[in-house]
């Protein structure tokens, strides 16, 4: 068994970890739950060798273990899956499977890469992954990275004669559609059918009770439960999480359609884009979607869904004017937009929040009073520019400061992105947007690896903006959420729409039935 005992770790005044002991065991599949910032990914990180802790132990089958970095706890046997795919895109998967322990397949200084890749292809063949691993780890999706980084820390221990222990998962299906879900959990299943231990987070509690055997409830930093999944329920886990309960209406239903009106915010006429070949160029005979036509209206919120490749995040990108399509229109307020671009729509109104918010919503290593004005910084209206371009720094702060209240937003106006909890980060996302009063956003997979609690903030954020007369186009794979909020649903398919369905509070679509559609 992996143990912790007493574990206690401090960033500065903030108490991260506060005497955390929890025994991860062999064969089984051992859940971490909590709200964003309650220690899951600290914990992980002592684990794995990444951040020290101040005060504990750590336990590998009673020795006591103090990896000294990441290397270091792959040699005890500790390996982990992060949230976010550590495969770097530009060399070949199989260099990927065996980075950083190249010297297994090296004589007299001579990689046999040769022999390095027939290890890789019966390492992801084993685990029923039909790959070429010669191919660059750019080229493959997000969920063959991700099950790529499983295998690595399941399999690749074992072809080069390390010990094989413990895999710790950080939110691995956070980037996952719907249907590539079943996949991944299946194989952390696997893994612990093999006699590993497994070590998972998830935001997702319904994932947590599928897979896990044990799990322990962690908040500000401490263990304050420990359950077993055969005790436990989604809404049981919720309230130990976040210390009150969590109502059958989590997805304010009582407020849908508050601000709906009959005008109409934005028209989708016949729009269509193609696929791009290598070098960008269009490929003539392939779209990603075509034919698209829908209205929007002011204070609706509308649900676009569909499997992966349907078409539903390129139509996101074309409407905001992220990406430009080939074929029809975007009209906005009764004038044709033909050839949109971001500028150009955010001035209109439109504004785009992606699902990755590390890389595309936020500057991350800069304060997060900067991502919040920023975006603002073009309109003499939001008063942080003086004449001659000098910009207004108090004014900033001050804007910052209600952002966070507003929000709420567990962080200082002087922190930087990076150090806030994935739940807090997209508040400050939504926050940067909504200070331009916009009159149509477009959200793709608003709450991915965020925690219940940040969610039910982030659904009172959208039901706020579409009482407020704001459109809301909500793109997503989380099918519960994406019922709960619309007021219709768009069902897409090979690039088309295939069905709209009504979603009206009280009388909501089940799951099933939306599925059917998909496929």
């Amino acid at each position: 068994m992996l143990r912790t005992v007493g574990i206690t770790k401090r960033y500065d005044a903030q108490l991260a970890l506060d005497n955390v002991s929890i025994t991860f065991e062999r064969g089984a599949v051992t859940g971490l739950v909590g709200e964003n910032g309650a220690g899951k990914s600290t914990l992980l990180n002592v684990l794995c060798g990444i951040a020290p802790p101040d005060a504990g132990k750590i336990f590998l089958d009673d020795a006591e273990i103090a990896p000294q970095g990441y290397r270091d706890a792959n040699g005890l046997g500790i390996w982990r899956v992060f949230q976010e795919p550590a495969l770097i895109g530009g060399i070949p998967l199989y260099e990927n499977l065996f980075l950083g322990h190249e010297k297994a397949f090296t004589r007299l200084g001579i990689v046999n890469h040769s022999k390095m890749i027939r290890e890789a292809q019966r390492i992801v063949a084993e685990f029923g992954i039909d790959v070429d691993v010669r191919r660059m780890t750019s080229e493959f999706s997000y969920s063959i990275r991700q099950s790529a980084e499983a295998v690595k820390a399941a399999a690749v221990p074992e072809a080069l004669g390390l010990p094989r222990a413990f895999v710790l998962f950080d939110e691995p299906t956070a980037g996952l559609s719907h249907e590539e879900v079943p996949y991944l959990l299946g194989l952390v299943k696997e893994l612990a059918s093999r006699g590993l231990g497994v070590a998972f987070v998830s935001h997702r509690l319904n994932e947590v009770l599928d897979t896990c055997r044990d799990i322990f409830v962690l908040k500000d930093g401490a263990v304050v439960a420990q359950t077993t999944a055969a005790d436990s329920s989604e809404a049981g886990l919720h309230e130990l999480m976040v210390g009150r309960i969590r109502h059958a209406d989590f997805h304010a239903e009582n407020r849908q359609g508050s601000g709906l009106k009959e005008q109409v915010a934005l028209s989708v006429r016949d729009l269509g884009q193609r696929a791009r070949a290598q070098g960008n160029r269009t490929d003539a005979s392939r779209y990603l979607f075509r034919g698209v036509s829908f209205e929007l209206r002011k204070g609706e919120i509308l649900g676009v869904t569909g499997l992966v490749g349907s078409g539903k995040s390129a139509l996101a990108r074309c409407v905001a004017g992220v990406e430009r399509p080939d074929e029809g229109e975007v009209v906005l307020d009764g004038t044709p937009i033909r050839r949109a671009t971001t500028v150009q729509m955010k001035r209109k109104g439109v504004v785009y929040l992606s699902p990755d918010r590390r890389h595309d919503g936020l500057i991350q290593t800069d304060p997060l009073k900067w991502s919040v004005s920023l975006p603002s910084g073009d309109r003499d209206a939001y008063g942080f520019v003086y004449p001659g371009g000098v910009w207004k720094e108090r004014l900033e702060r001050r804007a910052a400061v209600a952002a966070i209240q507003e929000f709420r937003i567990k962080a200082t106006p002087g922190m930087a992105t990076w150090q806030l909890s994935g739940g807090n980060q997209q508040k400050v996302v939504l926050a940067k947007w909504t200070r331009r009063d916009p009159s149509v956003i477009a959200v793709e997979n608003p709450t991915a690896g965020v925690d219940v609690g940040a969610k039910a903030d982030i659904y009172v954020i959208l039901r706020n903006l579409a009482e407020s007369g704001t459109a809301v186009l909500l793109v997503g794979d989380d099918l519960p959420e994406v019922i709960g909020l619309s007021d219709r649903i768009l069902v897409m398919r090979n690039g088309r729409i295939v069905e709209t369905i009504n979603a009206p509070a009280g009388r909501k679509p089940d799951e099933a039935s939306v599925v059917a559609r998909m496929t």
